[in-house]
């Protein structure tokens, strides 16, 4: 349970949903060792920047990665690249 029923909304879900998005695409789809070292390096990022810069850029600073992340790699960190026959 994340919320109590009397405070709930409809985007209470929405923070863990964008970060799962993100940890997946980081690590690879189709990868479980990339999802995980995915999750594991946005989660470390984004203690980091809570703890040092604001953790109101912790959303900010995870899309950055991600949209750098795509730019350099876009099959993910450990994803394999798919050729087309």
């Amino acid at each position: 349970m994340i919320t109590l029923a009397q405070f709930t909304s409809s985007e209470v879900g929405l923070a863990f949903g964008v970060f799962g998005f993100v940890a997946a695409v980081l690590g690879g789809f189709g990868s479980l060792l990339g999802a995980l070292v995915g999750g594991l390096l946005l989660g470390v990022v984004n203690a980091l920047v809570g703890r040092y810069v604001s953790s109101n850029y912790q959303t900010v600073i995870a899309f950055d990665i991600l949209l750098l992340l795509l730019a350099v790699r876009p099959q993910g960190i450990v994803g394999r690249h798919w050729e087309e026959t």
